[in-house]
C-alpha cells in the first residue's frame, strides 16, 4: 500500500483521534517522555479479532465497511520531553525505525491517558506491523523508538477481491473471478479462482523482529485448471476440462476468452470464511461447466469468441475448497466434481507453475532434483498418493526464507503428466461420474524456509490424504458367533469411500461416513477378530480391526452333588435327595445388564430335578441348588463317587435384545 495513502489517513484520523478527549494538556515546560498501549478493541470495548478479512470490490473501488479499531494507552511527561502529542504508528520492525505507517496523532489528557481511532481497512497492506505510540517528532532516525514498547499482539488484517459479470454485462450478475491475499502469522499468501491461477503462492516472513521482510514464493500459480493447454513436446494440445469427449469451460474462461454476452453463460459462486483467532482461511468456489454451441446447437470443440452462439450445461459441477492453514504456509486445494444429472466421463488438467526459471523438482520415487524438458513425464514409479518436492533454485542454501522450498502432496496419482519446461508441470486426471455421483481429489502445497521445517508439513499432508477407519468396540465376550460391527470412515483426500468390507462381507457407507455390517464368525471358541477394509476412488486403502472372545456354548461342567439319606423308615440309609450346586458366571455373556439363568437336570429326556431360575447381576457369580427327584436319586445311587451322571444341564440366559443362548453341561460328576 502506498505510503501516501497512510499519510493522508493520518491527517484525517488525527482529528478523530483528538475528538472527545479531555482538553487539558501537559504543562508547556514538560514534554512526553514515555508512552504505552494498553488495549486494542472495537469502539464498544469488545475484543478486536486477531484476523479478519474485508472484501474489496474492484468495480466499486471500495472496501466493505468494517469495525473501527480503538487504541488506548497512557503516557508520561517530564522536562526532558519536547513533544506534547503522540504519533500512533504501526512499525514493520522491532529493531529498525525506518519502516512505519503513521495512523493517528493524539494529545494525552492531564492524566496522560489517550485514545486513537483507526480505520482497519488501511492496515490491509502487504506487511504485518506492530502498534507503538511515540513522540510525534520521531522519524526514521530515532533509533530509540523501541523504548516506547510495542503492543504485544499483532493484528493480521487481510482483504479479498472479486469481480462479477456486471463488469462487462450489466445486470447479468454472478461472480466469475476472485482474489484473496492477506497477511497471516508466518507469511503473506494469495489465492485466486481455479481458471485464473488457483493457489498463487506464499511469501514467508523472514523473522519475528523484521515483520515486513518477505522474499519470493516457490509457487506462482498452482492447481489451476486453464481453459486450454498448448502442445508440450509430443503431448498434443487439449482443453482443460473434457466432459464426454467435448471441451467444457468455466465462467472465467468464457469471460476472458469467449463471448459472455450470449445465452447460457454460467456464473460462479464464492464464499470466504476466516477463523478470527487462528487466521485459518477457507474459500469455497463453485463452477458449473458448459459446452460451447454453434448457431445450429452443435458442440464446438475448438471455440472462439465468434463461434459460440450459446452455451449448454455439460452436466458437471466443480466445488473447490481452498484452505490456508499453518500460518499461511500450507494451502490445501480440495476439488469435488459431481454429476448434476446423468453419468459422465470427465478429464481435466492441473497446472503447477513455479516462481523462478531456476526452480526445479524432485518427483515421487526419485532422489534428485531435475528441470524436466517439454513433453510427457514417466510417472510409472509414482505411488498412489505421494509428494513432489520443489525449490526456488539449486544455488540457494537450505534455510532461506527469501528463496524457500516447497512440496506438492497429491491424494491420487494422475493418469498422466507432462511438462512445458523447467518450471511448469501439469497433471492429468480422469474419472467416471455415476448419475448423481462425484469424485474428490486433494492437492496440498507446503512452503517453508528449510527442508527440515517442510518435513512435518508433508507428513501431515500425506496422513490427511489417506482415509481412516474408526471402529466401535465389541463386547469382551459374546455367546453367539454373530456380531454387528459399527464404525465410521473418515474421508482422506479423495472423499468418503462408498463401502467397507468386514471379514468378506460388504456394506455401504453413509454420506457421513458411518456404517453397520453383520458378520458371522467361525463357530470355534476363543478370540475372534473382525477386520474392516475400505478403499477410496484413488485406490488408497484404510483398515481397522476389533476383537472379541466367543465363549463356546457347549462345554463340560462340574456339578457337585451333596447326598442326604433317610434317617428312618423303610428307606433308612438310602439317599433321599441330591442337591446339585452349579457355578454360574453369566456376566461374561451380558456384562452390561446381567442375565437370567434357568437350570435343568435330566437323563434321556427325563427330568431328574425341578428347574430353577435366577437372575445374575452384571459382573456377579452365583451358585444355584437343584433338588433331585426320585428318578434322579435312583440314577445317582447307581453311580460311585467320581463317576458321571448321564444327562445334561442347560444354562439359558436372555440377552437385552431378546435372543437366547443355550449352554449344555453334558455330564455330571459326583463330588
Amino acid at each position: 500500500m502506498a505510503r501516501a495513502r497512510w499519510t493522508a489517513l493520518a491527517a484525517v484520523m488525527a482529528t478523530l483521534g483528538a475528538t472527545g478527549l479531555a482538553a487539558a494538556a501537559p504543562a508547556a515546560a514538560d514534554g512526553i517522555t514515555g508512552a504505552s498501549i494498553s488495549s486494542v478493541t472495537k469502539i464498544d470495548g469488545s475484543a478486536y479479532p486477531l484476523y479478519s478479512t474485508v472484501v474489496y470490490d474492484w468495480e466499486q473501488e471500495a472496501y466493505e465497511p468494517r469495525a473501527t479499531m480503538k487504541i488506548s494507552g497512557t503516557s508520561s511527561s517530564g522536562a526532558s520531553g519536547s513533544d506534547t502529542t503522540l504519533s500512533v504508528r504501526c512499525y514493520e520492525s522491532d529493531t529498525a525505525p525506518t519502516g512505519y505507517y503513521p495512523l493517528a496523532t493524539v494529545t494525552p489528557d492531564a492524566s496522560g491517558a489517550w485514545t486513537a481511532y483507526i480505520d482497519p481497512s488501511d492496515l490491509s497492506g502487504d506487511d504485518q506491523c506492530r502498534f507503538r505510540a511515540v513522540p510525534s517528532s520521531y522519524d526514521t532516525s530515532n533509533t530509540d523508538f523501541a523504548a516506547y514498547p510495542a503492543f504485544a499482539t499483532i493484528y493480521h488484517v487481510g482483504y479479498a477481491e472479486h469481480r462479477d459479470f456486471d463488469y462487462d454485462t450489466p445486470g447479468a450478475g454472478g461472480t466469475y473471478q476472485y482474489e484473496w491475499d492477506g497477511d497471516l502469522s508466518k507469511s503473506y499468501a494469495y489465492s485466486y479462482n481455479t481458471g485464473w491461477c488457483g493457489y498463487y503462492g506464499t511469501y514467508l516472513h523472514d523473522s519475528a523482529t523484521d515483520l515486513s521482510s518477505e522474499g519470493d514464493s516457490v509457487f506462482e500459480c498452482a492447481a489451476a485448471v486453464y481453459g486450454t493447454y498448448s502442445a508440450a513436446g509430443a503431448v498434443p494440445a487439449r482443453a482443460g476440462y473434457v466432459v464426454d469427449t467435448h471441451p467444457a469451460f468455466d465462467s472465467y474462461y468464457i469471460h476472458e476468452e469467449l463471448d459472455d454476452s450470449v445465452a447460457g453463460v454460467p456464473h460462479s459462486a464464492v464464499a470466504f470464511s476466516q477463523d478470527p483467532t487462528t487466521g485459518d482461511l477457507a474459500i469455497v468456489e463453485v463452477n458449473d461447466l458448459v459446452n460451447c454451441l454453434d448457431a445450429l446447437g452443435a458442440v464446438v470443440d475448438d471455440p472462439s469468441p465468434s463461434t459460440c452462439a450459446s452455451y449448454r450445461p455439460a452436466g458437471v459441477r466443480q466445488t473447490r475448497i481452498t484452505t490456508l492453514t499453518n500460518g499461511g504456509n500450507t494451502a490445501t486445494v480440495r476439488d469435488t466434481y459431481s454429476s448434476t444429472g446423468s453419468a459422465h466421463s470427465l478429464s481435466w488438467v492441473y497446472d503447477d507453475y513455479l516462481e523462478a526459471n531456476t526452480s526445479d523438482w524432485k518427483f515421487p520415487g526419485t532422489t534428485s532434483y531435475v528441470q524436466p524438458t517439454a513433453g510427457a513425464l514417466d510417472i510409472s514409479g509414482w505411488p498412489k498418493a505421494g509428494t513432489t518436492y520443489v525449490r526456488y533454485d539449486s544455488a540457494t542454501p537450505d534455510g532461506s526464507a527469501d528463496k524457500p522450498v516447497g512440496a506438492i502432496t497429491y491424494s491420487a496419482k494422475p493418469t498422466s503428466a507432462f511438462a512445458y519446461g523447467g518450471r511448469e508441470v501439469d497433471s492429468v486426471y480422469a474419472r467416471s461420474l455415476a448419475a448423481g455421483g462425484s469424485a474428490t481429489l486433494t492437492r496440498t502445497y507446503s512452503t517453508e524456509a528449510s527442508n527440515a521445517a517442510l518435513g512435518p508439513d508433508v507428513a501431515a499432508a500425506e496422513a490427511a490424504s489417506t482415509p481412516k477407519v474408526t471402529l466401535n468396540a465389541l463386547p469382551a465376550t459374546i455367546g453367539t458367533h454373530q456380531v454387528t460391527v459399527t464404525g465410521q470412515v473418515t474421508a482422506g483426500g479423495n472423499g468418503v469411500p462408498s463401502s467397507v468390507v468386514a471379514n468378506g462381507v460388504t456394506a455401504p457407507v453413509a454420506p457421513d461416513g458411518t456404517f453397520s455390517v453383520h458378520v458371522v464368525l467361525p463357530a470355534s471358541p476363543g478370540l475372534q477378530t473382525v477386520a474392516v477394509l475400505t478403499t477410496d476412488d484413488a485406490g488408497q486403502v484404510a483398515a481397522g480391526s476389533v476383537t472379541t472372545t466367543y465363549a463356546n456354548p457347549v462345554s463340560e461342567g462340574l456339578v457337585k452333588v451333596a447326598k442326604t439319606k433317610y434317617k428312618k423308615g423303610p428307606h433308612k440309609g438310602q439317599v433321599a435327595k441330591e442337591v446339585v450346586s452349579v457355578p454360574v458366571a453369566c456376566a461374561a455373556f451380558a456384562p452390561a445388564t446381567g442375565c437370567t439363568i434357568t437350570l435343568k437336570l435330566g437323563a434321556k429326556g427325563k427330568p431328574l430335578a425341578g428347574a430353577k431360575t435366577v437372575h445374575v447381576a452384571p459382573g456377579a457369580h452365583t451358585t444355584v441348588k437343584l433338588t433331585v427327584n426320585a428318578a434322579g436319586i435312583k440314577a445317582v445311587n447307581k453311580l460311585k463317587k467320581g463317576k458321571h451322571l448321564a444327562g445334561n444341564l442347560q444354562n439359558i440366559y436372555t440377552d437385552p435384545a431378546g435372543g437366547t443362548l443355550a449352554l449344555k453341561v453334558r455330564s455330571v460328576r459326583l463330588a
